[in-house]
């Protein structure tokens, strides 16, 4: 697997326009993405994509995001076992892409505080990329805060991408 030097990405500003806004979830630069893309934004993303660490994208609207996602993992088809974090339910993922929402709630690890969500990371998380689509619906639940510490604590954004997608 070859690592990817971040000092030889290409400056951003000559790439995709970037706005000087904080995510306050992913605690990086939220960077506004718009098609059409030109060659030099999808060298960018590719190396966004390949990149094990949180970044956060700031979109149109879902399916926007959802297209550049499903258009990016197709071309790059790197990753086995993608996942989605999303209470979206149109339009419809993939039906290869983990829905977590979907397991969390069957697995009854939203059921009742404090959440299990250590738990269902240790046990039942097998993906090497996963995907945000933070939405105000998700931000607003009880347990989003604590679904993203548990990120942070288990360290999974040094051993995948997580990407995290906003809306306007």
């Amino acid at each position: 697997m070859k690592m990817i030097n971040q000092h030889q990405i290409a400056p951003k500003e000559h790439l995709l326009e970037e706005k000087a806004v904080s995510c306050k979830n992913c605690m990086d630069q939220l960077h506004e993405v718009s098609q059409p893309f030109s060659e030099t934004d999808i060298i960018w993303l590719q190396e966004l994509f390949l990149t094990n660490d949180w970044h956060c994208l700031r979109l149109d609207d879902i399916h926007s995001g959802r297209s550049i996602i499903n258009t990016m993992l197709y071309s790059l088809n790197y990753y086995h076992d993608v996942a989605c974090l999303t209470m979206e339910e149109y339009p419809q993922l993939d039906s290869e892409c983990c829905d977590l929402y979907l397991q969390l709630l069957e697995g009854g690890y939203l059921d009742g505080e404090p959440y299990d969500l250590e738990a269902f990371f240790l046990e039942n998380f097998y993906a090497d990329f996963l995907w945000i689509e933070e939405t105000h619906e998700l931000v607003k639940t009880p347990w989003y805060q604590q679904f993203l510490m548990v990120l942070h604590d288990l360290q999974m954004t040094h051993h995948m991408p997580v990407i995290v997608l906003s809306y306007k």
